[in-house]
């Protein structure tokens, strides 16, 4: 496992036949837990008896934020910013809402977190997951600059084409799966 920066989390050794399925309980190997929003990366090669390794492509491991439990919170969906087919540039559009939502939220930054949920849509193709990721990443990083907070008041999770939106053909012209969603969580 690595992480967005390419370096070694956790490796994991076992001889005999490969596993039919691998649990990975988000530690790294000195017993830290991956932060909320992580990215990171499994590759796994095997090496026969005759001495031939083989590896895998990376593949991407998207750690989503769960809001602590135990305690009041409210979220709200601040905007949703769109994306044109098989990109994460945001648009002139999408600066300006997200613009707009910040505004609204200064006052509750220092008692909310920011999540930004990247999505794809059922027709891109390639890595949908490091897609989605990217785009909240986008979005994140601008949010940083304009509202002048810190990487630590804010997550970015990629959901690739999961929860896909119910809409109708007529409800808009481009397509509504490719997006972003900035919620806010207030914790008390």
């Amino acid at each position: 496992m690595k992480d967005e920066n390419d370096r070694d989390l956790k490796s994991f050794n076992a001889s005999g036949p490969p596993p039919s399925d691998m649990e990975w309980d988000g530690t790294t190997a000195q017993g830290k837990t991956v932060g909320p929003g992580s990215f990171v990366t499994a590759v796994f090669s095997a090496t026969d008896k005759a001495g031939n390794i083989s590896t895998t492509d990376p593949v991407p491991v998207q750690v989503d934020y769960q809001a602590p439990s135990g305690q009041e919170q409210m979220t709200l969906n601040l905007t949703t910013v769109y994306f044109n087919a098989m990109s994460s540039e945001l648009t002139d559009s999408a600066r300006k809402e997200i613009d707009k939502a910040a505004a609204s939220i200064k006052p509750y930054l220092n008692k909310s977190l920011l999540v930004v949920k990247g999505y794809t849509s059922p027709t891109e193709t390639g890595d949908v997951l490091t897609l989605s990721h990217d785009r909240a990443v986008e979005v994140k990083k601008y949010l940083m600059k304009s509202l002048g907070i810190s990487d630590n008041a804010i997550y970015a999770v990629g959901y690739s084409n999961r929860e896909p939106l119910k809409t109708s053909l007529n409800a808009v012209t481009e397509d509504p799966q490719r997006r972003a969603v900035l919620t806010l969580t207030t914790l008390q």
